[in-house]
């Protein structure tokens, strides 16, 4: 099997078919979906039970609440295919997104990471923030660099990658399980290990902007921003030392980062 599907759900009876319907659109039929209905009291889990009886492809799980990072960590012991993608439950993919990745894990053999573009829907701020507009190939350490000598570069949100599922078992308890920014705590790491990672100029991916995603207050969203910030700051100075150049780059981005969430939550 080639590709594993992470939905995590809680509470989104509006937009689960809308999400569930773009990739099962896809004419690609190598692939899993893994659902954890992480103790929805909406009418998600009627619709998910509706959908996995009418699919095989779906794996249903259900659970009481534990929050998306516990349960995206659970999910990732759940996976079968060689490579992972995480969609938000609010979300969709495009139709051609497994087949275009399949034909591109194939042409550069198997890299531990495929990076593609999200378009961001019912945003207000610039479109343009979360595309890579270049295809390159570089290694997890050099990807590191570029992206965090540009202040300006969003690379920390999970649904824009398709992980080789190797990659992260092996490197399973490094995972961060923070209920809020817990994308941010995860990715920086596991792009330590990653030897090979394709960065594709496709928009593969559509993040939707609305008032029912799960809420934190301000407070709390500093409060786990900043603990995801520091959860990197020590990974990497426990990895390469504080006198390393990419330590000192890593935490500049991230102090630069909490600086402005800080101005942010303000407004």
């Amino acid at each position: 099997m080639t590709f594993s599907i992470i939905v995590t759900v809680y509470n989104k009876e509006k937009y689960l078919k809308r999400c569930l319907d773009s990739i099962l659109q896809d004419k690609m039929t190598d692939y899993e979906i893994i659902i954890i209905d992480d103790g929805s009291t909406d009418s998600s889990e009627k619709i998910l039970i509706e959908y996995a009886n009418k699919y095989k492809a779906i794996k249903l799980y259900r659970q009481n609440n534990i929050g998306i990072g516990k349960t995206r960590k659970k999910a990732l012991n759940l996976v079968n295919g060689k490579y992972l993608i995480f969609v938000d439950a609010d979300d969709t993919i495009e139709k051609d997104l497994l087949e275009m990745l399949r034909k591109k894990i194939i042409e550069f053999n198997y890299p531990d990471i495929i990076k593609y573009n999200i378009c961001e829907i019912d945003s207000s701020k610039n479109p343009d923030r979360l595309l890579m507009k270049n295809c390159t190939v570089i290694s997890g350490k050099e990807a590191l660099y570029m992206w965090n000598n540009d202040t300006g570069i969003r690379y920390g949100l999970f649904p824009m990658y398709a992980f080789k599922t190797d990659l992260w078992k092996k490197n399973i308890n490094i995972f961060s399980t923070l209920p809020c920014y817990e994308d941010i705590a995860n990715i920086t790491k596991i792009l330590f290990y990653a030897k090979k990672i394709v960065i594709l100029d496709y928009v593969g991916y559509n993040y939707y902007r609305n008032k029912d995603s799960i809420t934190f207050s301000n407070k709390d969203k500093l409060f786990y921003f900043q603990e995801a910030c520091d959860i990197i700051i020590n990974f990497y100075s426990d990895k390469i030392g504080k006198d390393s150049e990419l330590y000192e780059i890593i935490e500049k981005y991230y102090k630069y980062h909490l600086e402005r969430k800080k101005v942010d939550l303000s407004k």
